[in-house]
């Protein structure tokens, strides 16, 4: 850098006396004709950059001169200065975004899988409140979504196990004074006839049947009970009808210790006698027996009687259907049927084999029930709905 008046002479230079005393042979470049601005000059041979400036009033010029060979080495290292200050921005930027991703992400995989685990059926699933606010947000609302669900979910079982405990009361009691009314009947009719003998035995029967009826208030009842309930029965219809048939029960050795849903049998028996024995003038026979096949029970009630006609037997347990009967406990059978079902569940129930002027089978199909699986039962109380 030096400097110049208006007429091209050096004023001031950084190498002015080594100039005058002959050693440098730099030279400097003052012509006056150099407009302000860039440019290029070979000055001993080597390209130069001159660069003028006027200085106000005065006229001085301000020269600077830059070897082109330098301008370029400065260029070639203000490029590599640039290139790795973009890779360092790059550099930075990703790891800003990877962190900022994660920091988003990690909250929203978490919640994720907390949901997953919820579809699952897992219970008492946490959703963690962490992340950006918004996060946090939707991990609170879904939290509050959970916990009103579940509410809601306890109302309705709640609701179910009502439902199914009055459902099973009003068909109990549709059986019970069914079977009194009948019961009563033939006391009467033994009374009026003069066989107070048989009539003391009928009561004396009747009591122990309802002794066995009550049970303490159980639904669920020992099969060997529900047995001796049917048994007290057929004493007081065999008595009423002048044995005129025979009623033989019996159980398999592997179905002691089983359980039962109680008053399941005698409706039956009672349908036995009422549609097939009450025609007929001997020879009746009926049979009670309990056998197990695997997992289940099964109690037969079967009769020689007439048997049950086909279009009949077709609507027997379809309760959209009109029942025709003249007497029996028709409506019984299909509350039985409701009962078991509702109970147990929809695999069981009962079911019909007859033919005309052959018999009828009527086939209950129970769960085995050991005395802790009936306690269990006994406890939720509505059965197969409440636990479903």
């Amino acid at each position: 850098m030096y400097i110049a008046d208006r007429s091209g002479e050096v004023i001031y230079h950084p190498d002015q006396q080594l100039i005058y005393a002959g050693l440098t042979e730099e030279s400097p470049v003052a012509d006056a004709s150099l407009s302000d601005g860039i440019h290029k000059e070979v000055i001993d041979g080597i390209p130069q950059l001159v660069l003028v400036k006027t200085v106000g009033y005065t006229g001085w010029k301000l020269v600077g001169v830059i070897p082109v060979k330098n301008l370029a080495a400065d260029i070639d290292e203000l490029q590599w200065f640039g290139v790795a200050l973009l890779l360092f921005t790059v550099f930075l930027l990703a790891f800003v975004n990877t962190h900022l991703s994660e920091h988003i992400s990690r909250p929203l995989s978490r919640l994720n899988l907390a949901v997953k685990a919820m579809e699952a059926g897992k219970e008492n699933v946490e959703f963690q409140e962490e992340g950006c606010e918004e996060v946090q947000h939707l991990a609170h609302s879904i939290q509050s979504m959970v916990s009103t669900l579940r509410h809601l979910m306890d109302d309705i079982i709640e609701q179910e196990e009502n439902k199914r405990r009055l459902e099973m009361e009003v068909l109990q009691s549709q059986i019970n004074p069914h079977f009194l009314y009948n019961t009563l009947d033939s006391v009467i009719w033994l009374t009026e006839n003069g066989r107070y003998e048989d009539a003391t035995r009928m009561v004396n029967a009747l009591g122990k049947l309802f002794r066995i009826s009550l049970s303490r208030g159980k639904t669920v009842i020992p099969l060997k009970d529900e047995l001796e309930h049917v048994r007290h029965y057929g004493t007081i219809q065999a008595i009423r009808y002048k044995e005129r048939f025979e009623i033989r029960i019996t159980a398999e050795p592997d179905t002691e210790g089983l359980y039962t849903l109680k008053l399941i049998v005698q409706p039956i028996l009672e349908n036995a006698i009422y549609h097939g024995m009450a025609a007929m003038d001997e020879d009746g026979e009926i049979t009670v027996h309990a056998w197990r096949k695997g997992g289940d029970l099964y109690i037969d009630v079967q009769d020689n009687g007439l048997g049950i006609p086909g279009e009949m037997l077709d609507h027997l347990l379809d309760e959209s259907q009109p029942l025709k009967h003249s007497k029996g406990s028709g409506i019984g059978v299909r509350n039985i049927h409701r009962r078991i079902q509702l109970f147990f569940g929809p695999e069981y129930g009962l079911e019909f084999f007859s033919e005309p002027d052959e018999g009828t089978l009527v086939r209950i199909h129970l769960p085995a029930l050991n005395e802790e699986q009936a306690a269990a039962y006994q406890k939720e109380g509505t059965g197969y709905e409440t636990k479903a």
